[in-house]
């Protein structure tokens, strides 16, 4: 009896899950938007960027989803398609690891009141929209409910090693995760110290475990990627105003989940098969989602943790109720407990069910015939962009060097000036931290910004006139590069080169073998500015190096280092 009800419960969610994403699918996410044009590079053969001349991303936070898109490319199918077939499957093996954590964890049969909260995430608005739309953070459920669940399985025997391999492996899921390791030290801790095993010792292995895998991921994205995505992985304030709001907006499912913490806490050990665990990355993912500006990493990270969470709290006030042996009065306070743990997490499921969209749909931008027109009459071949949004970018500027700006900053001007000053800013970039850049450009065609005194014949880029470059070769283009680094006149070289990139067609530059040549030459050059000390020269030469190489990864890497560190002092 209690298997079939289980089992009908558990179809009944992954039914009405199913039945939402049927309902629910305008499209893609646009979280994804530049991590689809990625995709889209890297099965071409182009690496991590945005077009061919742009300079590598560090990709995106979560590269199991990336790898998926990466494969759909590559297969020929449809996107729009199968992402959203993907992130329906991940959700629905999400519902059955939470609704099996209560046998996996107490090594018991399973029960009705296994599969309840399971039935209260299948009518969540977020989670059939995060299916609907094709999210990777389906990924993100689906692989934190596993490690839960393995975490919680593992503590009493105290396997600490395996558990902290699996929670640093999180980190290719999303960096931010090695956060949620550091919390769980102190649940580990608190475990093994109640059981009577030594407690140092397995919280020690149990993070350097962790650490360990955590370092092996962001070192291999470091030296295969170039870099690792930031968002979300320092501490910030500027998602904690939406967390606040947010959080209002859930308070029933944390209520829930509170009445369920207590119970299992009072009735018996809960710390000692993960709930310290699951509450320490519950308030984790709390501080995470308010660095990152997004509520809806709070809700799908926390959702499968309170679920779990509140399971425990229904199996532990069932079992106080079938306890014969207490006297009446406390059998009917669990029954009151049980009813009200079950009423709250409907009342949750009913709240989260009503809950309006939390995630914008990807649009594809409209063409701007009008820009692409200037482009053509102000003979650019190459021209270099900054842009607000990544993907945008891309699609408007298939040709060009894409700098996306997030936020103003001197370091981003730094960028922009001596490696340009661009030809085409977005308008929507707040100039105001940047007036040497704002002073170089006008509004014009397009309600875009533009370069000033920029024709077809005069570029105020180019040292010598644009005019002069169209009658020399690539390699005494690259001849002029290396005589203004041996003068030590690295801004001049950067511009001569920008400007040639803006001016010459693609088979006119230099050929990329002996422009990798140069390269190396220039970063040696730039490492001898180190060694010395001038700080300023060796970015320019740096950065010089990293374009003239056709923005190779580490070089590019190694240039907004050095610029870090220059505008650090």
């Amino acid at each position: 009896m209690e298997i079939g009800g289980f089992l009908l419960l558990v179809l009944l969610s992954l039914g009405v899950l199913t039945t939402r994403w049927l309902s629910l699918r305008p499209g893609l996410s646009a979280e994804q938007s530049e991590s689809l044009v990625l995709a889209t590079s890297v099965a071409a053969g182009e690496g991590l960027r945005l077009t061919r001349a742009s300079s590598p991303l560090p990709g995106p936070h979560n590269l199991v989803w990336f790898g998926a898109q990466v494969g759909l490319v590559k297969a020929g199918l449809d996107r729009e398609v199968w992402l959203p077939r993907l992130a329906l499957l991940c959700l629905l093996l999400a519902l059955v690891v939470v609704s099996v954590r209560g046998p996996m964890v107490w090594r018991r049969q399973v029960r009705i009141e296994d599969a309840l909260p399971a039935v209260g995430l299948s009518v969540t608005t977020a989670l059939a929209e995060a299916a609907g739309q094709g999210s990777g953070s389906t990924v993100w459920v689906l692989g934190l409910a596993t490690v839960a669940v393995f975490v919680g399985r593992s503590l009493p025997g105290g396997a600490a090693v395996p558990s902290g391999v699996l929670m640093g492996a999180l980190c290719i899921l999303r960096p931010s995760a090695v956060w949620l390791l550091v919390a769980s030290g102190p649940a580990w801790w608190l475990a093994a110290q109640v059981e009577g095993r030594k407690a140092w010792r397995e919280t020690f292995a149990f993070l350097v475990a962790g650490g360990f895998v955590a370092a092996l991921v962001f070192g291999g994205r470091w030296v295969l990627l170039g870099g690792v995505p930031m968002d979300g992985l320092l501490p910030s304030t500027a998602g904690a105003e939406a967390v606040r709001e947010f959080l209002g907006r859930q308070s029933r499912w944390f209520l829930a989940a509170l009445c369920a913490l207590t119970l299992a806490s009072i009735w018996r050990r809960f710390h000692m098969r993960g709930g310290a665990t699951l509450l320490a990355w519950v308030l984790m993912t709390v501080v995470l989602a308010s660095w990152s500006e997004n509520p809806r990493t709070l809700f799908l990270g926390c959702v499968p943790l309170l679920a779990m969470v509140i399971s425990d709290g229904l199996a532990v006030s069932r079992e106080a109720t079938l306890d014969m042996s207490r006297e009446r009065p406390l059998r009917v306070l669990a029954w009151t407990a049980l009813f009200s743990t079950t009423l709250l997490l409907f009342l949750a499921a009913v709240a989260s069910f009503s809950l309006g969209p939390l995630m914008q749909v990807a649009v594809a931008p409209l063409p701007r015939p009008e820009v692409s027109k200037e482009i053509s009459n102000r003979s650019i071949q190459q021209p270099m962009v900054a842009w607000s949004n990544s993907a945008e970018a891309a699609a408007l500027f298939p040709t060009a060097r894409i700098v996306v700006v997030g936020e103003a900053a001197p370091r981003i001007e730094d960028l922009l000036m001596s490696e340009g000053p661009p030809d085409i800013v977005d308008p929507r970039i707040a100039l105001d931290t940047m007036p040497r850049l704002a002073e170089s450009l006008e509004r014009g065609a397009g309600d875009v910004l533009w370069l000033k005194a920029q024709t077809t014949d005069e570029d105020p880029r180019c040292p010598d006139g644009r005019m002069s470059l169209l009658s020399i070769d690539g390699d005494a283009l690259l001849e002029m590069l290396q005589a203004d680094v041996a003068d030590e006149q690295l801004t001049r070289a950067l511009s001569r080169w920008r400007c040639a990139l803006a001016a010459l067609e693609p088979p006119r530059l230099p050929s990329m073998e002996h422009r990798r040549a140069t390269a190396e030459e220039i970063t040696r050059a730039a490492q001898t500015f180190e060694r010395e000390g001038r700080l300023e020269f060796a970015v320019r030469a740096a950065s010089l190096a990293a374009s003239v190489s056709g923005e190779d990864v580490q070089l590019r890497a190694k240039a907004e280092r050095l610029r870090k560190r220059l505008f650090a002092k």
